[in-house]
C-alpha cells in the first residue's frame, strides 16, 4: 500500500510544471466543443460526461443530459456510470498491484492458482490479459445458445457454462481473440489472490487509498448510489435498461463518477514517469503471440496511433451504458467519457477520439503514406496466379486473369482489380487492400492484408476431383450443442436450404433464418455466419456440422438428432 499512497501524495502535492507545457494543447471553447461532439442532445434526454486531463491539472469537465429521465436529474460530478469493458484495464492494474506484493506470477498458469478454473491447458495470466488464451467470451455463447442478455447472469452462471463447454477457439497463445470471459477469470485471480471479493478489492482497499469514489456491481441487489439510469432508445422515446442483470465482474461492472475517472486516468499517467512503478507495463511493454507476432492490446487497452503519437483506448458498452478512455502517456494527456445511453447520436469513443486528435492536431508529425506505385506485368508472370483459392476458414474466392490483368472474386462482392506493384505484390485501389503471393511447400499460396488484419489462403488443385455435396435430405433436421444445451434446425424453402438460430440472435444480430450456400463437397457458406462444413461419417451419412468462425468463437459444433 506504500506505493499507492506515495502515488496519492504526489498527484496532490506536484507542481504545475511537472506535466508538459498545457500552452501547447489549445483552448476547447465552447463552438469547438459543439462541433466535436456532434448533434446537440436535448437537454431533457439522455447524455454524458466529457474530462480531459493532462498531467496533474483537469483542462475540462463537461457534463450534458439527464442522469434519470422520470425525475429529471441532470448528470453532474457525483453521477456514478457504468464503465463497462473499460472496467478491464482496472482489473489489469489490481493484477499487477497483486504481482508486485508477490501474490502471484503473471506468466504463471491460471490454474495454479483457481481450482474452479476450468480449462485444463496452460493458459497465463499473461495470455488472459491480453486475448490469447483462446477461452471463447461468454457473452457471444450466451446469445448463440439462444440466451438473452438482459436475463440474470452471475458468477455461478459464468463458471457452469464455461465448465459445461470447455473448448477453446485455439491453443493458448497461438492467436488474438477479444474474450469478455477471459477477464471474468482474471477478476476471480484477483478474489483467490487477495483473500477479497472482487468489489471489496477495489471498495474497501485500492478505490479509497487512491482517493476515488467508486462501486462494484457484483450482486443485482446492491444500491449503486447516484447512479445514472442506462436507456435505449426506443420507438417511443427512451426505454429504461435499469436493473442490470448481469453481475460478472472483472470483464465490467465498475461504477465511477467523471471526477473519479478523471483522477484514476491521472494515476496511472503519474505512475508512468516512475520506471519502478507496477503500472508501467500498461503502457510500454508489448505482447507477442507464439508466432512473434506483437498484438496491439496492452493490460486492459487498446494500441494505437492519433496524430502519429502513441495511444491506449478502450471503449465498453452494455446495455444503456457506454463509455471510452483515451490516453495518450508523450503528453500526460488523458481523455473519457461516459454515457448512460448506448445509442447516442455521436458515441463516446467517437466523441473522445475527435477531441484527441483535434488537441494534438498541432504536434501531428506529416504523415508519410509510400505512394502505390504500379507497374506492367507480362501474361507470362500473372498466369501464374490464377485460379481457385481457399482460406483457414473454407472461404473460397477465385483470381482471374483478363489480358495480363488479375481480379480477384470473393463471395458477396465485386470484382476488385489487382494491381502490381512488384512480380508478387498487388494493391486494390478501391480500398486499403493487398494481395501478396507466395509459393509454400511447392504451393501457390497468397496473403490477404486489409488494414492490420491479414488472411492467409492457399491455391486450391485445378485438376483436384470435386467432392459431392451430401444429399439434400441428409441435411435436414435438428442439431443439438449439448453443451450450450441449444438446438438449431435446417430446413428447405422453395428449393434452397437454411438453419434456423434462436429468437436472441434477431435480436443482437439482426437475424434468425441464414442462407446455407453449397460452396465444394461439405463445405457450405453463409452471409452472415461465414463457413460451415458438415461432418459426414464413413458410411456417408451426415452426422453433424461445424460453424468455423462467429466472432468470438471458433469451430462450434452441433451433433444431428436421430
Amino acid at each position: 500500500m506504500k506505493k499507492l499512497l506515495f502515488l496519492l501524495f504526489c498527484l496532490c502535492t506536484l507542481p504545475k510544471g511537472w506535466a508538459q507545457d498545457t500552452s501547447k494543447i489549445p483552448v476547447l471553447n465552447a463552438s469547438m466543443l459543439d462541433s466535436l461532439i456532434g448533434k446537440k442532445l436535448g437537454s431533457d434526454e439522455p447524455g454524458f460526461a466529457l474530462g480531459i486531463i493532462k498531467g496533474s491539472e483537469v483542462i475540462l469537465e463537461h457534463y450534458h443530459g439527464l442522469a434519470d429521465l422520470e425525475n429529471r436529474t441532470p448528470i453532474s460530478n457525483d453521477t456514478k456510470f457504468n464503465l463497462a469493458s473499460v472496467s478491464k484495464h482496472f482489473t489489469a492494474f489490481g493484477l499487477l498491484y497483486l504481482q508486485d506484493r508477490g501474490k502471484l506470477d503473471l506468466n504463471s498458469s491460471v490454474s495454479q492458482y483457481l481450482n474452479s478454473f476450468p480449462y485444463p491447458e496452460r493458459i497465463t495470466s499473461m495470455q488472459l490479459l491480453h486475448h490469447a488464451s483462446g477461452i471463447p467470451s461468454s457473452d457471444n455463447l450466451r446469445v448463440f445458445a439462444g440466451k438473452t442478455l438482459e436475463s440474470e447472469w452471475g458468477r455461478r452462471d459464468e463458471l457452469r457454462l464455461h465448465a459445461n463447454y470447455r473448448k477453446l477457439n485455439f491453443t493458448p497463445g497461438a492467436d488474438f481473440l477479444y474474450s469478455n470471459s477471459g477477464y471474468f477469470f482474471l477478476g476471480q485471480l484477483i478474489e483467490a489472490q487477495s483473500g477479497r471479493s472482487y468489489a471489496e478489492f477495489f471498495e474497501n482497499s485500492l478505490f479509497p487509498s487512491l482517493g476515488i469514489q467508486g462501486l462494484v456491481l457484483d450482486r443485482s441487489e446492491k444500491l449503486i448510489s447516484d447512479r445514472a439510469i442506462p436507456y435505449h432508445p426506443g420507438s417511443e422515446g427512451f426505454e429504461r435498461k435499469f436493473p442490470e442483470k448481469t453481475t460478472i465482474t472483472g470483464e465490467s461492472n465498475i461504477y465511477l463518477n467523471l471526477p473519479s475517472l478523471m483522477r484514476w486516468m491521472q494515476i496511472l499517467l503519474i505512475s508512468n514517469h516512475n520506471e519502478a512503478h507496477f503500472t508501467r507495463p500498461m503502457f510500454s511493454d508489448s505482447f507477442a503471440l507464439a508466432t512473434g507476432k506483437a498484438v496491439d492490446y496492452s493490460y486492459g487497452l487498446e494500441k494505437r496511433e492519433i496524430n502519429s503519437l502513441q495511444a491506449f483506448t478502450h471503449g465498453g458498452g452494455v446495455p444503456g451504458y457506454a463509455s471510452y478512455v483515451v490516453y495518450i502517456p508523450s503528453l500526460d494527456l488523458g481523455i473519457g467519457v461516459l454515457s448512460n445511453s448506448d445509442r447516442l447520436p455521436k458515441s463516446p469513443g467517437a466523441i473522445a477520439l475527435a477531441v484527441a486528435r483535434f488537441l494534438t492536431a498541432d504536434l501531428a508529425k506529416p504523415e508519410e503514406k509510400a505512394a502505390q506505385t504500379e507497374i506492367e506485368l507480362g501474361k507470362e508472370v500473372t498466369q501464374n496466379y490464377a485460379g481457385e483459392y481457399r482460406f483457414w476458414d473454407g472461404v473460397q474466392f477465385e483470381i482471374r486473369q483478363e489480358e495480363s490483368r488479375l481480379f480477384i472474386y470473393l463471395p458477396d462482392a465485386p470484382p476488385f482489380q489487382l494491381v502490381p506493384k512488384s512480380d508478387t505484390q498487388f494493391f486494390i485501389r478501391e480500398f486499403d487492400g493487398q494481395v501478396a503471393f507466395n509459393t509454400k511447400n511447392g504451393k501457390q499460396t497468397l496473403e490477404f492484408i486489409q488494414g492490420k488484419k491479414s488472411d492467409a489462403a492457399e491455391m486450391l488443385d485445378p485438376n483436384r476431383q470435386k467432392a459431392q455435396h451430401p444429399p439434400l435430405h441428409q441435411l435436414l433436421g435438428s442439431y443439438e450443442n449439448r453443451s450450450l444445451n441449444v438446438a438449431y434446425k435446417v430446413k428447405e424453402k422453395e428449393g434452397k436450404l437454411f438453419l434456423i438460430l434462436p429468437e436472441a440472435l434477431l435480436q443482437y444480430a439482426g437475424f434468425r433464418e441464414v442462407e446455407l450456400i453449397a460452396i465444394e463437397g461439405n463445405t457450405y457458406r453463409t452471409r452472415e455466419l461465414g463457413v460451415i462444413e458438415w461432418e459426414v461419417n464413413a458410411k456417408g451419412k451426415v452426422t453433424g456440422f461445424l460453424i468455423k468462425d462467429v466472432g468470438r468463437i471458433r469451430n462450434l459444433y452441433f451433433t444431428k438428432n436421430s
